[in-house]
């Protein structure tokens, strides 16, 4: 049976079919189940070591390495742990004290004086154009815009 049409391309079922035909082989190789595999190929299934049930328990100097190990790797990670959570707090009310002293302090001292740092009123007549309309004497000479500040 031919798996290219008239295109050139593989056809997809046969394509389809053919993944799935694999997958089943792999799903059987996993269970053990190798389906006369190996003899086809001239190969016979390994034996391998049977598996261990627990790794044994240090005893003595190397029980007491473990432990300290142990405890110190754990507290290290605890103090990691607290101190970026610490770290975090510590931010969060800086900050929060930073922003209520600078923002709220100069909003309060603006509205005071009466500055506007954004014009957000709309005029009461729709103008033409929103543009603001600047001194042109500022362009007729260049070197104003050198060493501006």
């Amino acid at each position: 049976m031919d798996m290219v049409d008239s295109t050139g391309l593989p056809r997809l079922s046969q394509v389809r079919g053919k993944t799935e035909d694999s997958a089943e082989g792999v799903v059987d190789l996993r269970r053990g189940r190798t389906g006369g595999f190996d003899e086809e190929i001239g190969q016979t299934a390994r034996r391998s070591r049977p598996a261990r049930s627990g790794f044994a328990r240090p005893s003595g100097r190397q029980a007491w390495k473990s432990w300290f190990k142990d405890f110190f790797s754990g507290l290290r990670s605890g103090l990691k742990n607290f101190s970026a959570l610490l770290a975090d707090a510590v931010n969060l009310i800086l900050l929060l004290l930073i922003y209520i002293f600078a923002v709220g302090l100069t909003s309060i001292f603006a509205k005071m004086v009466g500055k506007k740092f954004m014009n957000t009123k709309a005029p009461k007549v729709s103008p033409q154009t929103y543009w603001v309309d600047v001194d042109a004497s500022l362009y007729e000479n260049p070197n104003n815009f050198y060493r501006q500040f």
